[in-house]
């Protein structure tokens, strides 16, 4: 299914990292085709270079995403376009397997709150920054809906069952406090200072191992549904192979000679 032109949706390179951008303060960023086709390009071209550190997520005029457009939503359902709920589903899902398949940290930067599939998309990141006031809106139980983009699954592991079950069953709005008081926020920030707060972290990851980052990161996936046995082998696993990357070797020689080590150098990046 191919996307529609989109002038609001546009993926930004600042060189060590990639921007994806929604701004339509009409729809409040609500979720799109276009939108769908930008992350996943922008995700496939983060695997693909070295020099990508990582990938920073944002919904610009005020607002990070108001989920699902509805409007398109109700259109497909009358099959008034070629496109079917399925086939829009699918494709966040798809959004959400690509966050956690990519080997490079995906980070939101999270301005006002997230709604629905945007709620779901923020909670599939790896880093999120949120600025202060910002609120979070399951949605899906107010307009009849069940959730989706891997939202059930993420907060049925991260909070507790009854913290959980409220705010799947009533669709109330969630403060940013009460998430990162469970560890699904990283940082609270001051208005506006969201994105300059992820551009931060970037440069502290391009400065790592990004080879290393990208294992880090399959491991931690991974350890969400594996058993202890299986976790301890891939660990291993990971490590042996690891002590013989330019990485492991630089690290290990930064720290016999007590200077800081220059991962990007060893891995033949710039920064």
């Amino acid at each position: 299914m191919s996307a529609p032109e989109d002038n609001t949706i546009k993926i930004e390179d600042k060189g060590d990292h990639l921007v994806v951008v929604s701004d339509n303060p009409v729809t409040k960023n609500a979720l799109s085709l276009a939108y769908h086709a930008a992350l996943l390009d922008a995700l496939d071209q983060a695997t693909r270079e070295d020099r990508i550190a990582a990938v920073i997520l944002v919904g610009r005029s005020g607002y990070f995403s108001a989920g699902g457009d509805l409007g398109f939503m109700l259109k497909s359902l009358n099959q008034e376009i070629d496109v079917t709920t399925e086939q829009i589903i699918t494709e966040l899902q798809d959004c959400v397997a690509a966050i956690r398949a990519c080997p490079k940290p995906v980070i939101a930067a999270v301005t006002g709150g997230a709604a629905g599939g945007g709620f779901s998309i923020v909670m599939a990141c790896d880093l999120v920054i949120v600025e202060e006031g910002a609120a979070f809106m399951p949605a899906y139980a107010k307009i009849g809906f069940t959730p989706d983009g891997g939202l059930t699954s993420t907060l049925a592991r991260q909070l507790p069952h009854a913290l959980a079950s409220e705010i799947c069953l009533f669709g109330a709005p969630v403060a940013a406090e009460t998430l990162q008081h469970h560890g699904l926020v990283n940082r609270i920030v001051p208005k506006d200072s969201a994105e300059e707060e992820a551009v931060k972290m970037v440069a502290k990851l391009a400065r790592g191992s990004v080879a290393t980052q990208a294992r880090i990161k399959a491991l931690l996936v991974s350890g969400r549904s594996n058993d202890l046995t299986d976790q301890l082998a891939l660990e291993r696993q990971n490590l042996v192979e690891v002590l013989q990357s330019p990485a492991a070797m630089e690290g290990i020689n930064s720290f016999l000679e007590k200077r800081r080590p220059d991962f990007p150098k060893a891995e033949g990046r710039s920064v």
